[in-house]
């Protein structure tokens, strides 16, 4: 599931979701960007923090655009 996704299901704010991961609100608009040339990738301690927070809702994967053949 995408981040931006996630966020919207469950009601979170952008700040507190950062909150939760330990970083910035800035930091989540640029994981959750639609826009690919703004798009940031966590680095893996947040990435796993996040995976962590959600229970598994978000995974790693799904922060790449890999469309299955």
């Amino acid at each position: 599931m995408q981040l931006d996704t996630y966020l919207q299901e469950q009601k979170i704010s952008k700040s507190d979701f950062a909150d939760l991961i330990g970083v910035s609100q800035a930091a989540v608009s640029r994981y959750t960007s639609g826009n690919e040339s703004k798009k940031r990738l966590p680095e893996p301690s947040v990435m796993r923090k996040i995976f962590e927070v959600t229970s598994g809702a978000v995974q790693p994967n799904d922060f790449y655009s890999v469309n299955a053949a």
